[in-house]
């Protein structure tokens, strides 16, 4: 019989800041997706948060994106504006939410990853299911 551990460090249950990436990297609406990519590569990032002129977030581009928007279309990179493949709108769950409500909540929607905000409102990090399994790898879950 395996006994269930608790999804806690000393007695304290884990919360989406406790194993999220902390900062969320970003691109103007106007890129082309040739800048998009060159941008994931040099960041070793697979999601921009997509912000308009005033720096608003108003979607994200992932690299899945980029290779099933673009290039399987045979489009081309360089004439692609980020604006046109983009996801929106943009949602953020909590940094307060427990690990274990976030293990529900992505497999429910079947999401890999999500923007994350606190309690302001302000966007502080991304968590995705490689933070979940960094967590369960490092015994923290």
């Amino acid at each position: 019989m395996v006994e269930k551990k608790e999804t806690a460090i000393k007695g304290i249950i884990l919360k989406v800041k406790d194993i999220m990436t902390k900062g969320v990297k970003s691109i103007a609406y106007d890129k082309t997706i040739k800048e998009a990519a060159e941008n994931m590569l040099k960041e070793k990032v697979s999601l921009l948060l997509v912000v308009d002129g005033s720096n608003k977030p108003i979607g994200v581009v992932t690299r899945k994106d980029v290779a099933f928007r673009v290039i399987r279309k045979a489009e081309s990179p360089e004439n692609v504006l980020v604006a046109a493949i983009m996801s929106a709108p943009v949602s953020a769950i909590s940094e307060n939410l427990s690990a274990v409500e976030l293990g529900k909540f992505l497999g429910e929607r079947k999401y890999k990853r999500l923007l994350v905000e606190n309690d302001n409102g302000e966007l502080v990090g991304i968590v995705s299911t490689t933070d979940i399994l960094k967590a369960v790898a490092n015994n923290k879950i």
